[in-house]
């Protein structure tokens, strides 16, 4: 799943949760989070499965890119 850039980070800065935390919590590494927050990788299910759990669906819905 693709996220828009700009409106993932933005989830990320309001929710005030560290991007090391996610990394712990989606057990995904920093160079995989950082590819996927600035839109050169798509998040695969499990770590799309844990940004909708940690963030939830309004704020996730939001980010998705859909085209």
């Amino acid at each position: 799943m693709w996220f828009i850039p700009s409106k993932i980070n933005k989830v990320l800065k309001i929710s005030n949760i560290t991007r090391e935390w996610l990394c712990m919590r989606l057990d995904c590494g920093q160079r995989e989070l950082k590819e996927i927050l600035s839109g050169k990788r798509a998040a695969d299910y499990e770590t799309a499965k844990g940004l909708l759990e940690v963030f939830g669906y309004d704020l996730i819905v939001e980010a998705i890119d859909w085209g």
